[in-house]
């Protein structure tokens, strides 16, 4: 087996030096864009239910696939 490349390094990573700030700050930017975008849809859902002449059952499951889905494309994008 050969080891060529690999680095091997005893020094722990210093977790107080770590910058949370700006961690902390793309977190809370991204919980408020995605409420800011659940509340937009259900703003829209009287005016698509009858645009599109479907039930309340019908947007409710649509609402669910839509948070479903972007619950898993956010962390994929990266």
């Amino acid at each position: 087996m050969s080891t060529a490349g690999v680095v091997i390094s005893s020094s722990k990573i210093d977790l107080y030096k770590i910058k949370r700030t700006p961690i902390l700050v793309a977190l809370v930017i991204g919980a408020f864009i995605a409420i800011l975008s659940e509340t937009l849809l259900s703003n829209a859902l009287p005016e698509l239910m009858q645009e599109f002449g479907v039930t309340a059952s019908t947007i409710q499951w649509l609402t669910t696939a839509y948070m479903l889905v972007v619950g898993v494309l956010v962390p994929v994008q990266r």
